[in-house]
């Protein structure tokens, strides 16, 4: 029988706490080449105090700015914070 993956989301608090942050992708993501710059530029709240960081990317493709959304353990694995 498989184990159903749990996915962690960030709580309210922690996802205000990183609005505007600049971030770096660790390994590529979705299109995006690991060692791109972008921004947490909005929150999407996914269930009751379960949001995820909208992330949106320094680089475009074809003209257009990329955005990608993060849960929590999806920002551990593949984000680091940009200083």
């Amino acid at each position: 029988m498989a184990v159903p993956i749990v996915t962690i989301r960030f709580s309210k608090q922690e996802a205000e706490s990183r609005l505007g942050s600049a971030v770096r992708s660790k390994i590529a993501v979705d299109g995006i080449p690991a060692g791109v710059t972008g921004h947490v530029v909005q929150l999407d709240e996914i269930e009751r105090n379960g949001f995820e960081l909208i992330v949106e990317w320094s680089l475009l493709i074809q003209g257009k700015r990329q955005h990608n959304w993060f849960s929590k353990d999806d920002f551990e694995r593949c984000l680091m914070d940009e200083i």
